[in-house]
């Protein structure tokens, strides 16, 4: 088995994403409803792994001024985003939502949906704590992911995942693999990284969404 490096992976299928990733979550619910937990003052969202903005159609009608920064890898995607808000206010940057520069205490809000379930535990921790920052004084965190439904399962997903990235030659770069934690490793996480406090909200399947309040 060969991975694909992350955002050739998204590009690659930018045409039938937006139908592929709701037919995999069981409808559009869980987008609809993450951004339903967005804060009512919401003016300056970031949106992190956005994708082609399906958890964005929401948010434009709850804040039709907001302005969002929106992060992805795939270019492909930026441009469907791009064209289905055309007269938004959008700042869209093709980059490694880890490697950006988070100014602090910016945000109202930080919504993420179906995208951070491809990384290790560390470096979700590293980025939580990054968000907290960037995060105004009672800002949010929304999370809406894929969860893992016990350890079991991510101790076999982790030694699949070790096990593929060896038999490649262990390359450098991001590549396109699921590792889903526990809400229970969801929730510390959050809490480690200095929120004061974290939710699970809602369960949609496999998924749910999170909250966590600066």
């Amino acid at each position: 088995m060969q991975l694909e490096e992350m955002g050739a992976f998204f590009s690659a299928r930018a045409d039938i994403y937006d139908k592929k990733q709701i037919e995999n979550i069981g409808g559009p619910g869980l987008y609809d409803a993450a951004a339903g937990y967005l804060p009512g003052n919401t003016s300056v969202l970031l949106d992190l792994g956005c994708g082609s903005g399906l958890e964005l159609e929401r948010v434009f009608t709850r804040f039709p001024n907001a302005e969002v920064v929106c992060i992805d890898l795939s270019e492909g995607l930026l441009k469907l985003l791009l064209d289905k808000f055309p007269a938004k206010k959008l700042t869209v940057l093709q980059a490694d939502y880890f490697e950006y520069s988070y100014p602090d205490c910016s945000f109202d809000a930080v919504i993420s949906a179906e995208s951070l379930h491809h990384y290790f535990k560390e470096k979700k921790l590293s980025l939580y704590e990054k968000i907290h920052r960037s995060l105004k004084p009672s800002g949010r965190f929304v999370n809406a992911d894929y969860i893992a439904r016990d350890e079991e399962e991510v101790i076999r997903t982790l030694a699949e995942y070790d096990q593929i990235m060896r038999n490649m030659g262990n390359p450098p770069g991001l590549y396109h693999f699921d590792i889903p934690l526990t809400s229970e490793t969801e929730l510390s996480l959050m809490i480690k990284a200095g929120f004061a406090r974290a939710s699970m909200e809602r369960r949609f399947g496999n998924s749910a969404i999170f909250t966590a309040d600066k």
